[in-house]
C-alpha cells in the first residue's frame, strides 16, 4: 500500500486553476509529488508525476489541529488519465475528505467529482424496452452522464450496457448498470442524460469493483 502525507503548499500546476496543495506520495523506497485537483465528499482527484494503477490501494496522512494530530484514511484508485506532463488519478475514499483538504484544493465542495470517461454502449428503458445507442461523457461516485441518440424522459429507469476488460481479467466481459434519469437536455442531434446509479453501483464505470476493494482496504468503515 502506498502512503501519502501532506507537505507545505507550493505553486500551482502550470495551466491549471485549481491545484493548490502538494502532497508527498511514498511508494516503496521512492517518493513523488502529488497535487490536489478537486475533492468531493468521498472523492479525491489528484495529479502525480508517476502513474498509479487502477485498483491500487493508497493511504493518506494529514496533520490537523493543535496540538497536532495525524489522521489517516484509505482509498482505491478507480480512474486514471495520462498526458505529456502529469498523470491524473481518481481516488475512491473509505471516509469523507477532511475539511483541511477541501480548503487546500481550492475547489467548491461537490458531493462527487466528475471524471471524464468515453465509452460506447446501448441504453434501454426498463419501462417500455426502448433501445438506442449511447456513450458516456463522465461518471462520478453516484452517477453517469450519457449522450444518446434518442430521448428518454426524466424519471425513466434505464439500463446502460457495455463491454469492458477489467484489469484482473484477460477477456472482455459484458457489463451493465441500472440508473434513473434525473435530468435531460437536447444537444443538436443527440440528447444528454444525467443519471443516478443505484447505491450498490458506486463509481460504476470503473474497471475494478470499487465497493469490494474499499471494504478490503478498511472493513471498519462501511459509510461508502
Amino acid at each position: 500500500m502506498s502512503t501519502v502525507s501532506l507537505s507545505a503548499p507550493r505553486d500551482r500546476i502550470s495551466g491549471r486553476s485549481s491545484p493548490h496543495r502538494m502532497l508527498t506520495l511514498q511508494r516503496g523506497r521512492g517518493r513523488q509529488e502529488v497535487f490536489v485537483i478537486g475533492t468531493g465528499r468521498f472523492d479525491l482527484h489528484i495529479a502525480t508525476e508517476g502513474p498509479l494503477s487502477i485498483s491500487e490501494a493508497v493511504e493518506f496522512e494529514l496533520e490537523t489541529g493543535f496540538p497536532a494530530e495525524v489522521r489517516k484514511w484509505r482509498g482505491i484508485v478507480h480512474w486514471t488519465f495520462a498526458n505529456r506532463k502529469l498523470n491524473e488519478a481518481g481516488i475512491a475514499l473509505t471516509s469523507p475528505v477532511p475539511p483541511e483538504l477541501v480548503i487546500a484544493s481550492s475547489s467548491s465542495m461537490r458531493s462527487s467529482v466528475r471524471f471524464p470517461y468515453k465509452l460506447a454502449g446501448k441504453i434501454m428503458s426498463l419501462k417500455d424496452g426502448k433501445k438506442s445507442s449511447a456513450k458516456t461523457i463522465n461518471y462520478s461516485r453516484s452517477g453517469i452522464l450519457l449522450q444518446t441518440s434518442a430521448e428518454y424522459p426524466i424519471g425513466d429507469r434505464i439500463s446502460f450496457e457495455w463491454y469492458s476488460a477489467r484489469s484482473q481479467m484477460l477477456a472482455q466481459q459484458h457489463r451493465s448498470v441500472e440508473a434513473v434519469v434525473r435530468w435531460a437536455s437536447k444537444e443538436s442531434d443527440s440528447y444528454l442524460l444525467g443519471c443516478e446509479a443505484s447505491k450498490d453501483a458506486l463509481w460504476c464505470l470503473s474497471d475494478t469493483d470499487i465497493c469490494r476493494k474499499l471494504r478490503t482496504a478498511d472493513p471498519r468503515d462501511a459509510s461508502f
